[in-house]
């Protein structure tokens, strides 16, 4: 799980990081997915690089409840 700002800057959105790192326009970018709540079927794939993620320590279980609850069932904190 990570943090990105999206959809635009000073706003964070939560991410999974869905694949390994792909070269596109001569720099390494991750794909991510941003999912929509609280339907995480439905979301964006983006392509950001290693400089615009902000890593967490929010387990997959954790985010998911986050997500699903609409933000409801949130940890104390993200780190």
């Amino acid at each position: 799980m990570v943090i990105v700002e999206f959809p635009k800057v000073g706003m964070y959105s939560l991410a999974f990081v869905t694949g390994q790192p792909v070269e596109f326009k001569e720099q390494k970018q991750i794909p991510l997915f941003v999912p929509h709540a609280p339907n995480p079927m439905t979301g964006f794939l983006v392509l950001l690089s290693e400089e615009q993620i902000i890593e967490t320590d929010m387990t997959i279980e954790d985010a998911m409840k986050m997500v699903l609850s609409g933000g409801l069932l949130s940890p104390e904190t993200i780190g």
